[in-house]
This record gives C-alpha cells, structure tokens and sequence, in this order.
C-alpha cells in the first residue's frame, strides 16, 4: 500500500501512464515491474489498472466487514 501512495496514476486517450512523483529508486523500480508484468502476461496498461483496483476495493471491503 506505500507504493501505491507514491504513484501518480494519470489516464491520457484510454490509457494509464505510470509516472513516478519521485525519481526514488523504489519508484522506478516499481515502474518497471509493472511493465515486466505487462510483457509476461500480454495485457495492456488499462487492464492490468483495472484488476489491481478492483483487488483493492475487494480487500478494502473485507477490513470494513
């Protein structure tokens, strides 16, 4: 969850473009696990957003229940 705090996640014409707020070496770091992530599972930026978002909300209702 500290990661996700760092990242600044912007859409641009259907896409989400992954910019770090700081040019920290984790940040980095982060970014390009994403894009490792991207490449192994043949997705597009959008879709992979999409589900981490959606296991967010998903384990964010089950801490409120």
């Amino acid at each position: 969850m500290e990661r996700l705090r760092k990242m600044t996640i912007r859409s641009e014409k259907y896409q989400f473009n992954w910019k770090p707020r700081y040019n920290s070496q984790s940040d980095i770091d982060l970014v390009k696990q994403l894009i490792q992530i991207l490449e192994q599972q043949q997705i597009k930026k959008s879709v992979l957003m999409k589900e981490a978002l959606d296991d967010l909300i998903v384990k964010y209702n089950k801490e409120i229940d």
